[in-house]
């Protein structure tokens, strides 16, 4: 009876979720299409109809598409994609409350405790949540991040500590299949999560505090929950590869794939020559890399990689850039010409153009259906920056409460967020869309932070009032 009574109120809880963040994109959102956007669709369809050497984008791992694959199949309809996009969302954002509200905060009451995770994601979703407008990954990188941070903390919690050969076995399974779909989403995350299991493993050795029976206890499951996570990645990019090697060897290979600029971009070489040569200046682009990441200051595309054609330093975005398509300042229709990009400056971008677009005659059917607004109603352009300033108030909440109180449990939890930072930080994305999945995690513990000082404080000055009485 416990069980069903947890399922029911899981599913309301995400219907729940569901329907505000897809009833809030039905009634604010404007859909937006971008090059790589239109290459995502592409890429889904290839999948569909078995024409992945003609139409697929070699440069995209394969999770996101064969997602996307799930709603073009329904129909050619870019609410569909939305849907699925709110869908995950919701999905990743049940799990880590639910996951934190057991093993972070199971002592603050119900009602405080809700409060602290709903005003932060219904804060967020109209500052952020405008990403689900598009065909981007974003959506599906925000639910594997809250996902991997639920799965840190469980297995901290309860996954190292654990006798049981069935529940390690469970544990280590799912570290393998995150690592897997983390790489199978963007490289990336699948180091990431490699290095988040190494994390939990060595903040659980932690704390044995020198105790050789407590080592020998934790040791092995810490090591099997490293390893499995290391064999996914291992296992998904062997799987990938070799899926890239047949189609590039197939007669109906596209063969403008090879002249795509990120084909071949060498991130760990051209970090070591900036490293090298430039020291200096390396560090002060990921020092504003890593701001710009975290929304502080304004994003300002990819920078910091040498020789890469993407890069532009005139660029610079205003904050919070994903709540645009629920602004009054989105088109009310999206205009569908995917075979056209125009470059901002004329060193921006490739002069290649060509290679970027998709077929339009393979996605005419996408393309040519209804990208419009469904309603009048829109946000007012100052909404962003009231959101900017309340994310401000909570990152600053967050770490100044990581800081004064560093538990093991807290660092479990920040570990992907803050790798996620640090990883694109490094590689030189300065661009807050690559950033958002690590907002809510951080969001939520800046939310906690604040109750828990203002319930300290109640309970300090209840506890000086009755000492006032007893003396008096």
């Amino acid at each position: 009876m416990p069980q069903i009574r947890k399922i029911i109120f899981f599913t309301s809880l995400a219907l729940l979720a569901l329907t505000f963040t897809f009833g809030t994109a039905l009634i604010f959102g404007s859909p937006e299409f971008g090059w790589d956007g239109w290459q995502y669709v592409s890429s889904g369809k290839s999948i569909l109809t078995g024409t992945m050497p003609e139409n697929y984008f070699w440069v995209r791992q394969p999770l996101w598409p064969l997602l996307l694959a799930v709603p073009i199949h329904f129909g050619a309809n870019i609410w569909s994609i939305v849907l699925l996009s709110c869908f995950l969302v919701s999905l990743g954002w049940v799990v880590f409350v639910l996951t934190v509200r057991r093993h972070i905060a199971p002592e603050l009451s119900a009602k405080l405790y809700w409060l602290c995770a709903s005003i932060p994601a219904i804060g967020l979703w109209f500052y952020l949540g405008g990403y689900v407008m598009t065909p981007l990954q974003q959506a599906a990188l925000v639910g594997y991040l809250m996902l991997l941070t639920s799965l840190c903390i469980k297995t901290f919690s309860v996954g190292l500590r654990s006798d049981s050969i069935q529940r390690r076995t469970v544990y280590v399974s799912a570290w393998f299949v995150i690592t897997a779909a983390g790489y199978l989403l963007t490289t990336a995350y699948g180091a990431i999560a490699v290095v988040s299991a190494f994390v939990v493993g060595v903040l659980g050795l932690s704390e044995s505090r020198g105790s050789k029976t407590k080592v020998i206890t934790l040791f092995l499951p810490s090591a099997l929950i490293v390893l499995g996570s290391f064999v996914g990645l291992l296992v998904s990019h062997v799987a990938w590869s070799s899926v890239v090697e047949n189609a590039t060897t197939s007669e109906n290979f596209n063969e403008e794939n090879l002249q795509d600029p990120f084909w071949e971009i060498d991130y760990l070489g051209n970090i070591k020559k900036r490293v090298d040569e430039r020291t200096t200046y390396y560090a002060q682009e990921v020092f504003v890399s890593i701001f710009s990441l975290l929304d502080v200051t304004q994003s300002r595309g990819w920078r910091g990689i040498d020789n890469n054609p993407f890069r532009d330093d005139e660029v610079n975005i205003n904050f919070a850039i994903g709540s645009r398509p629920f602004t009054d300042v989105a088109p009310v229709c999206s205009e569908p010409r995917p075979w056209i990009f125009s470059q901002s400056t004329p060193d921006a971008m490739p002069a290649l153009t060509k290679i970027l677009t998709v077929d339009p005659q393979f996605i005419s059917d996408f393309k040519d259906s209804p990208q419009c607004k469904l309603t009048g109603y829109t946000l007012p352009q100052w909404f962003s920056l009231l959101g900017w300033v309340f994310w401000i108030l909570l990152l600053s909440s967050a770490i100044f409460d990581l800081i004064r109180r560093p538990t093991r449990l807290k660092i479990a939890l920040y570990a992907p967020p803050i790798l996620l930072i640090l990883v694109y930080g490094i590689t030189g994305g300065a661009i807050a869309r690559y950033g958002i999945p690590a907002y809510y995690p951080i969001a939520l513990m800046g939310a906690l932070a604040w109750i828990n000082l203002f319930t300290r404080r109640r309970k300090q000055s209840h506890q000086d009032a009755a000492n006032f009485d007893s003396v008096t």
